[in-house]
């Protein structure tokens, strides 16, 4: 049962690093045991996270280390959103306990990046997510349609103009602008309807519709026409809508991924993932939010909120101080490249999972400069580190094929688990290990399974 549960997690370990070449989401140490419920980063380097008990840590490394800042709260911050390194708001609803009735909302405030925050109460008004153009002009979005917004930075807070119509008065999860003038608020209720508000007048007035039956928690935008917004419910599971008229118009398509997505980040223009919370899985997409697939995370925790700040880096928190980064491997999966045709091409190796051994193929055509070239084909383990190099030196043109039986360098196993192979090719008489001589170079993910 063991073996079978491990062979399991080896394919699937597989099946998602070979779609996603480019790198792969890790365990960072934990620093808290609290549930982190959202993060906001500036940077790969700079972002805060927060959650469970008013918890609220500060990164300046890109994740390896975090500061707690003193919140002075111990509600659960349910929304936080940093404008720069100095201002940011957060959010943590409260509520009646023992003798106590009261109930609303905290909202913090920081002008010196997070080293102190500052409250200010909203009694009876649960509001669910904040967003800032500049200190001065925000919004506040909450139940029952509450949209609040402010030109002061927060001094005075005014009621929004909600145009009436369904799902009007439904709760508001999260904001999306594309521009000052032009965006989105999203939100709806439970096994009733999503709904979808639009604004483009700078959020002074909001036009609800009612798009699908459960709501929606984040969207991304391709362009001005083109949105993808996403959402779900615990026990019906994620769902889909999408325009491409400004809104005018959603196409909403249930995707059948059990699991509630409250948050949508792009790494690339057609990649793109989703948190599915309490399941402990996250889904993707590579056709830009079309299809998608669920996997689970590296320690199966649930993870809540999740964003890349550039193609390279990304970063999720979760359940017990989860924090998850996203970078490049210390191998990269090079791009075939653009001569490949007239150079060389390294195939994928067959069988793949393989025990104990398995084929690997490659050609090599003419170089400048004479034919044939000087082949170096290595394996390498996951972490980066070389197992064997099964070609080096040169060869003409024509077809190779080389079997590796699972053994390193010194003739010893290697255990189960991800391998990647690379192909490098110079031309003749060169030692292909440097980008100025260095032609051609290729790899590929294989999985040994004992």
């Amino acid at each position: 049962m063991k073996k079978h549960f491990y062979l399991y997690f080896l394919l699937m370990l597989a099946i998602t690093l070979n779609l996603y070449g480019q790198g792969e989401w890790t365990l960072l140490n934990k620093p808290t045991t609290k549930d982190l419920i959202d993060l906001h980063f500036l940077d790969n380097q700079q972002g805060w996270a927060a959650g469970e008990q008013g918890i609220i840590l500060k990164t300046i490394d890109g994740g390896e280390s975090w500061v707690e800042q003193n919140s002075n709260i111990d509600d659960r911050i349910i929304d936080i959103f940093m404008l720069n390194e100095n201002f940011g708001w957060a959010l943590a609803n409260f509520y009646p306990a023992e003798n106590d009735t009261t109930y609303g909302t905290i909202m913090l405030k920081t002008s010196n990046g997070g080293d102190s925050w500052e409250q200010e109460v909203f009694p009876e008004e649960f509001l669910y997510t904040v967003v800032f153009f500049d200190s001065l002009k925000g919004w506040l979005g909450g139940d029952f349609g509450t949209i609040l917004g402010t030109t002061d930075g927060g001094s005075t807070w005014l009621q929004a103009i909600i145009d009436p119509g369904p799902g009007a008065q439904y709760p508001i999860q999260n904001f999306k602008f594309f521009s000052p003038q032009y965006g989105f608020a999203m939100g709806g209720k439970f096994d009733i309807w999503g709904v979808i508000w639009k604004t483009t007048n700078g959020g002074q007035r909001w036009t609800p519709k009612v798009v699908g039956p459960e709501p929606y928690f984040d969207m991304h935008f391709k362009d001005s026409l083109n949105v993808i917004a996403i959402g779900g419910d615990f026990d019906l599971g994620s769902r889909r809508a999408q325009t491409t008229d400004g809104g005018d118009t959603w196409a909403y398509v249930y995707l059948a991924i059990f699991g509630q997505a409250r948050a949508l980040s792009f790494r690339t223009e057609t990649e793109a993932w989703a948190p599915l919370g309490f399941t402990g899985t996250y889904m993707y997409s590579l056709d830009g939010g079309v299809n998608w697939t669920d996997l689970y995370t590296p320690d199966s925790s649930a993870i809540y909120d999740l964003v890349f700040t550039d193609s390279l880096t990304g970063f999720a928190v979760g359940a017990y101080g989860t924090v998850l980064k996203y970078t490049s491997p210390l191998v990269a999966l090079a791009p075939e490249p653009a001569l490949v045709s007239a150079t060389a091409i390294l195939y994928k190796n067959y069988p793949n999972p393989f025990n104990p051994s398995t084929t690997i193929r490659f050609r090599i055509g003419d170089f400048p400069g004479g034919a044939g070239g000087f082949a170096r084909l290595e394996i390498f383990d996951i972490t980066g580190r070389k197992v064997v190099t099964l070609v080096s030196g040169n060869r003409p043109p024509g077809e190779y094929e080389v079997q590796w039986n699972g053994h390193n360098e010194t003739g010893q196993e290697v255990s189960s688990g991800l391998y990647i192979y690379r192909l490098r090719v110079s031309p003749k008489g060169q030692a292909a290990s440097s980008a100025e001589t260095r032609f051609f170079e290729q790899s590929w993910k294989m999985l040994l399974i004992r």
